[in-house]
């Protein structure tokens, strides 16, 4: 990887917040990295939908009364159903009940599963829309688990995806974003792999380290042509005359030392003259110098690494077929789940995805944040737009989203740990949900779903649900309802989750143990 001298400069000078310095390695005055759990998944990826979302019309928890109840008749919109019939709702997996005390993946199957088994239908012509098609074809149920009912701790846009991301609801961040603090915990363990170890890419949220150090900063990045201009030494202006490198034995700041490094003679002078300068003033100087020191050490490792060579050759799809009913001039990632409601050759998502792929098998990244928005850039924040309009944009996401995850499930590991899949902890979410069906709007509600998939977490489950007790067909929405948890001081409870809960949960599947919610936080039983 290669950045101009303008950025070094900036590092060197201890600018902590720079999505950049995060990548370069230094540690300006904060905090240490940490270690995480062995034998857990080695890296986090977040697919948001922005705008508030219905999982439980995807991921149905309801009993056939509450569905008879609170879900509308099934009707169509241009051909596309909108709600479902109790009859409907069925296990994934074909089976019948639960397992193990808890629900197992189930929703509303609106197709014939063995016709597109066969491959025979196609959902463009086809009567019943493939909902979650993908889903079914690389048997996701096995990988994921979703929890119902979460209360956001409010309704407000901002505050609620500040709550999504560090688990406490507010108009400012009270705690690192959680890319944050998976990137810092595993940072030692990938420093000399994963140049850019916390990314949002896209329009993905980005948030802040608070007092994590420069390593867990997130890069906010858009495509390899940005990654390439931020990134490359292939501008003679900056990097005439710097670009040869060799690799010599090397020191820490205070002289011991620290292997092989492949370094420029501007490197290494600096570095040669920081060591010299060391004891000639105090200890708060000699720290600053130590930081610039450290930072340039990590330019080191990742310039070696031709980053931007390395995601130019690497492939995002390799292992999964495009869907054959998608027209020839639609990319992989391109949906039209059924009378052209939602339609999308692929542009409103496809290039955040095809870049978190080549990231991750490439080793690249830790923690990825992706923002995944309805066809067309679609905002799921439908109001007036209603239901009917956001059901089949969920449906068409959630759809892409299983394309994404069957790659990763198909893709081996690049440390040799099972499948991609089996070493990343993926969290599907939105800030919210939408009130209720019958209430005659479309507005937000706090009570929401998280799904996780992936690595660390027990498969074909699905936890919590929706609390109706004196809820009227025609009022806002259900409560959240009681779950097992464990406190943050080990007492256990059963109560509704929280965004906290989220939060907390996915850094234990993650092995972290080190960190801090403001307000309380505890492991929803069931998941790991």
């Amino acid at each position: 990887m290669s950045i101009t001298r303008r950025q070094l400069l900036k590092a060197s000078l201890g600018a902590s917040q720079l999505g950049l310095l995060g990548a370069l390695g230094g540690s300006i005055f904060s905090k240490s990295a940490f270690a995480a759990g062995t034998g857990c998944p080695t890296r986090l990826v977040t697919i948001y939908l922005p705008g508030g979302w219905m999982p439980g019309m995807f991921f149905c928890p309801m009993s056939p009364e509450d569905i008879g109840t609170f879900v509308p008749e099934r009707e169509s919109a241009s051909s596309e159903p909108i709600y479902f019939s109790a009859d409907q709702v069925r296990n994934f997996d074909g089976s019948d009940g639960g397992g193990g005390g808890f629900a197992k993946i189930r929703g509303p199957i609106e197709f014939d599963a063995e016709a597109f088994a066969a491959g025979l239908a196609d959902p463009r012509t086809d009567s019943s829309t493939p909902n979650g098609r993908s889903w079914h074809e690389h048997s996701l149920w096995e990988d994921a688990c979703v929890v119902h009912g979460v209360d956001m701790g409010t309704a407000a846009h901002e505050s609620a995806r500040i709550s999504a991301f560090c688990g406490a609801p507010g108009a400012v961040y009270r705690a690192p974003v959680i890319h944050s603090v998976v990137a810092n915990a595993l940072y030692e363990a990938h420093k000399d792999t994963r140049a850019l170890p916390a990314v949002a890419l896209g329009r993905g949220p980005a948030g802040p380290t608070l007092s994590l150090p420069a390593t867990a900063a997130m890069s906010q990045l858009g495509n390899i042509e940005s990654i390439a201009e931020l990134l490359s030494v292939r501008e003679d202006i900056a990097w005439k005359g710097l670009r040869d490198r060799s690799v010599s034995s090397s020191k820490d700041f205070l002289g011991a030392d620290k292997g092989e490094l492949a370094q420029n003679t501007l490197e290494r002078t600096i570095q040669q003259r920081l060591r010299r300068l060391s004891g000639l003033s105090n200890s708060g100087t000699d720290a600053f110098y130590q930081s610039i020191y450290d930072s340039y050490q990590g330019v080191s490792r990742v310039l070696a690494q031709d980053v931007v060579g390395m995601l130019e050759s690497a492939v995002g799809v390799e292992y999964t077929d495009k869907p054959f009913y998608l027209p020839s001039s639609w990319s992989h990632w391109g949906v039209d789940i059924g009378g052209g409601v939602s339609s999308d050759s692929g542009g409103a998502w496809g290039e955040s995805f095809d870049l978190a792929l080549k990231m991750m098998k490439s080793d690249l990244a830790t923690s990825i944040s992706l923002n995944i928005p309805g066809t067309s850039s679609y905002h799921f924040d439908a109001h007036s737009a209603g239901l009917r309009s956001l059901l089949p944009e969920q449906r068409a996401v959630m759809e892409v989203v299983g394309r994404f995850l069957g790659e990763m499930k198909a893709t081996p590991a690049p440390n040799g740990n099972g499948t991609l899949l089996d070493d990343t902890l993926v969290m599907v979410f939105s800030e919210f949900s939408r009130t209720w069906p019958n209430s005659g709007t479309c507005d937000h509600w706090p009570i929401t779903s998280t799904v996780f998939a992936g690595g660390g977490i027990t498969g074909n489950r699905m936890i919590g649900g929706y609390d109706f007790s004196g809820m009227a067909a025609n009022t806002t929405g259900p409560r959240g309802a009681a779950v097992d948890v464990i406190e943050e001081g080990g007492d256990a409870a059963n109560r509704a989750p929280r965004s906290a809960d989220i939060v907390h949960t996915a850094l234990k599947i993650l092995g972290i143990d080190d960190f801090f919610i403001p307000g309380g936080s505890a492991e929803i039983v069931g998941v790991a």
